[in-house]
């Protein structure tokens, strides 16, 4: 089992799109970030579903912005709670990715994937854990495809060294297409 955790101190369209049916939590080191909503982008070409968790509703300009997996803006927008993140609001995703197996595209099973938290335990803190095929734990239903429905539902934890990552979510979400930047 090959998992690897990168911490650093920096990181250099739909009205609807963002899931209303968001649970969950996403905890750094003991800071804790309630799920309030989802964003689930499929980008074919590799193929993997980036499930984008936030601590508060995106606006349609946020979602085409994640569409384009542009998260620059994220590091300026104010902060959903200015006592625990003094600095920018924090985000999570967790990314299914099938590259070794298209033909097995929305079989969590079979999915390569990362779980990543940017804010959540310290300002700009940049956390990411990588999972090989058939690590990651829940369920994964509905179809992976834009337009369709897809279900998430995984918790688990991970650690190196003093950094302990932690996730409980449940996500029901539209699938939006990949853009180019």
């Amino acid at each position: 089992m090959i998992r690897s955790a990168v911490l650093v101190s920096f990181v250099g369209l739909l009205a609807g799109a963002a899931s209303a049916q968001t649970t969950g939590t996403v905890t750094h080191n003991g800071t804790t970030m309630t799920v309030k909503a989802a964003v689930a982008v499929w980008d074919a070409q590799k193929p993997v579903l980036k499930l984008w968790l936030l601590p508060y509703v995106p606006t349609a300009a946020e979602i085409a912005k994640i569409q384009k997996n542009d998260t620059m803006w994220m590091l300026q927008k104010p902060s959903v709670d200015s006592k625990k993140w003094p600095d920018a609001s924090p985000h999570a995703w967790v990314a299914l990715n099938w590259s070794f197996a298209p033909e097995t595209a929305g079989t969590l099973a079979k999915a390569w994937s990362d779980v990543y938290a940017f804010g959540i335990g310290a300002s700009n803190s940049n956390l990411n854990f990588s999972h090989l095929e058939g690590e990651i734990k829940g369920t994964l239903s509905g179809g992976v495809k834009p337009g369709s429905t897809v279900t998430f539902a995984g918790s688990g934890q991970d650690s190196m060294e003093k950094e302990k990552l932690s996730w409980n979510v449940n996500v029901t979400t539209k699938v939006l297409a990949a853009q180019p930047r």
